[in-house]
């Protein structure tokens, strides 16, 4: 009898055998639900970062366009400016050539037949 009672009973060890197996399978696919959801997280950020990168190009090329028709807006005033003068010279002077709008410098450059002024021109600031 003494020799019996240090036998361990199969079934005990089945069971333990059968807790370790179904242990390791929970764990196993718990961890393979957490590794899907961080992985699901980061490209959640990514397409995040991607949308914001595209959202800030389109605001920057919005903008560049919204300055450059501001410019085009400018410089046909300042042509038109340059036409009133060339109006208001020619009833002044009657050597007034004509006016040029020189945009690099933002003045109207009157342009005289004759030499009175210098060069045959006179600048006009704005």
């Amino acid at each position: 009898m003494k020799g019996n009672k240090s036998r361990l009973n199969p079934n005990i060890i089945l069971v333990s055998i059968a807790i370790i197996v179904v242990s390791l399978i929970i764990g196993g696919v718990i961890f393979a639900v957490q590794i899907q959801k961080q992985q699901s997280i980061e490209k959640q950020q990514k397409m995040e970062r991607e949308q914001e990168e595209v959202d800030s190009k389109a605001k920057v090329e919005l903008e560049n366009a919204k300055l450059e028709q501001e410019h085009k807006a400018y410089n046909a005033m300042r042509r038109i400016e340059c036409n009133d003068i060339l109006v208001a010279q020619k009833k002044l002077y009657s050597n007034v050539a004509y006016v040029e709008y020189k945009e690099e410098a933002d003045i109207c450059l009157v342009a005289y037949t004759d030499s009175e002024s210098v060069d045959g021109y006179s600048y006009m600031p704005f």
